[in-house]
Parts: C-alpha cells; sequence; structure tokens
C-alpha cells in the first residue's frame, strides 16, 4: 500500500508540474530583435528588416549578379529564430544570439542599423 502511494504522489506531481500554464514570451522575445540588421563584405551584402508585426524582408546583393528580396514571417524566441518564407511550406529555424547591436546568425555577424 505504501508504495502505491508513493506512485501515485509521483503521478500528480507529473500531472501538476507537466499541466502547468505555459508563458507565451514570443512578443517580448520578438522585440529584441525587430529592426534591420546587416552584415556585409567587400562583395556582398545581406539584410534582414524584422518587422514588430512579425514579418521580415530579407535582401541579398552581390557584385556582379544583382540583388534578390525574400519576404515571410518570423519568431524570434532566444536563441531560436524561425522564418516562414512567403510561398514555403516548410519554416527554417536557425541560432541567432543577440547582445547588444550584434547578432551572431548561425556563424555571420550582423550589425543593427
Amino acid at each position: 500500500m505504501k508504495k502505491f502511494f508513493i506512485l501515485l504522489s509521483v503521478i500528480l506531481c507529473t500531472v501538476f508540474v507537466g499541466c502547468s500554464k505555459d508563458s507565451d514570451n514570443s512578443s517580448s522575445s520578438n522585440s529584441a530583435i525587430v529592426g534591420t540588421w546587416v552584415c556585409s563584405s567587400y562583395y556582398e551584402e545581406i539584410t534582414y528588416s524584422f518587422q514588430a508585426d512579425g514579418s521580415f524582408v530579407e535582401a541579398y546583393y552581390q557584385q556582379g549578379w544583382g540583388s534578390e528580396h525574400n519576404y515571410g514571417e518570423y519568431t524570434y524566441k532566444s536563441p531560436n529564430l524561425t522564418l516562414r518564407y512567403d510561398g514555403c511550406s516548410e519554416a527554417v529555424t536557425v541560432r541567432a544570439v543577440i547582445s547588444g547591436d550584434t547578432m551572431n546568425l548561425e556563424g555571420m555577424t550582423f550589425y543593427r542599423q
């Protein structure tokens, strides 16, 4: 009988902890990334413009090739940045670590403009 009560206690603790209300801080997390971020080198430039409404614009320019723009929606919950490009059925999740006006995005360094 003692084992039964111990097992019941463990199950109840698990249920109550597992059913606790999760806080959704996506809007506050998103605010850390809102703005325009640029990574540039001698021959190329990548710009991400993240809006407060959850939309983004990705601009890519390469010398000699011209530019390309992509649009979509994003969510940022540090350190995961999920991008859903317009016209694509699957989202892309990358690691984005923000420190002040610097963002490390999968090994590339972006600066807030």
